[in-house]
């Protein structure tokens, strides 16, 4: 696999989706969609622009103020994603209302695998309009695996305001972590002012 790092990056636009889609759609402050076996590392970036999905349709809605979507759909690596020292900031709208899929939303990823955040802060506000199949989280919105997990937050800080309309999972840090069964797993949370 290839690794992708990215260090002292800021963005202060707004990323905006107008147009349908019938696909999934990714929107991040900095990325969109990291996928087929590659890992991410993000050191003392920041994203305080807008994200904005005004589409009234999308297969699956993956959203965050740095990366949206990690996908492998070949299962071949569970991809470890890294935030180190990030800040992200802004506002999070997803006015998305057909959507067959999920929603995931998140301060630093939307949906992802396994990953680490250390020493960052998040002071996003989001806000969703769908109402089926919605995980939100103001740093992850969605941890999934069906082989080793695991997560670390550490030395962070969260000011989020979360105002979905409906929602399934909504949490101040992380919407909602799953996982078969046989699954290794490890989640720590330390330090964390919220």
């Amino acid at each position: 696999g290839e690794d992708f790092i990215m260090t002292q990056t800021t963005n202060t636009g707004d990323v905006r989706n107008m147009t349908d889609l019938t696909y999934n759609m990714a929107i991040g402050g900095l990325v969109g969609r990291v996928n087929q076996n590659a890992s991410l590392s993000m050191t003392d970036c920041s994203s305080s622009g807008n994200l904005l999905n005004n589409a009234s349709s999308s297969s699956g809605v993956y959203m965050a103020g740095l990366l949206g979507h990690v996908d492998d759909p070949n299962k071949v690596k569970l991809l470890l994603v890294k935030f180190t020292d990030c800040v992200v900031s802004g506002n999070i709208d997803n006015k998305c209302t057909k959507n067959p899929s999920k929603t995931a939303i998140g301060g630093f990823v939307g949906f992802c695998y396994s990953n680490e955040i250390k020493g960052c802060d998040s002071k996003v506000s989001i806000s969703n309009t769908f109402n089926n199949n919605v995980l939100i989280g103001g740093f992850v919105g969605q941890i999934e695996g069906t082989d080793v997990i695991s997560t670390v937050i550490d030395d962070c800080s969260a000011d989020v305001v979360i105002t979905p309309t409906l929602t399934q999972y909504a949490g101040v840090l992380v919407g909602r972590v799953t996982y078969s069964p046989a699954a290794n797993k490890t989640v720590s949370v330390t330090n964390v002012k919220v």
